[in-house]
């Protein structure tokens, strides 16, 4: 039973490695193929009529692919890990807990009524 729980979990594992992996090649593919016009400009010596072109690649490159998918993979990590969303759930109510000054969990007002009161 041990066996198939953890081959359970690295099946998940592996999906998520992939899932990223995928991601990491897709947003990093505009930024290649950026550096592969941008050579290939160079090399021709037809820079200044490409790089009108080239410079909107760039931005996107630059500016959006390659942060998105920074900001992407915490988002992963959040979808697929069960431990993160319920730790990043329980962040939420505690710092809501301390912005407001108020409980808003129903598990942490009993007391101690399980543990005798104490």
């Amino acid at each position: 039973a041990v066996v198939s729980t953890q081959s359970g979990h690295y099946g998940r594992a592996t999906v998520t490695i992939l899932i990223l992996s995928a991601l990491f090649c897709a947003f990093n593919m505009i930024y290649l193929a950026y550096c592969v016009f941008a050579f290939y400009a160079e090399i021709t010596g037809s820079g200044e009529t490409l790089y009108l072109r080239f410079e909107v690649l760039q931005i996107l490159a630059y500016f959006m692919a390659i942060p998105l998918n920074s900001a992407l993979n915490p988002a992963v990590y959040f979808i697929r890990n069960r431990s993160m969303r319920s730790y990043v759930v329980d962040l939420g109510y505690r710092m809501w807990e301390k912005l407001t000054g108020r409980c808003t969990r129903v598990e942490d007002n009993n007391d101690g009524v399980e543990n005798g009161g104490l």
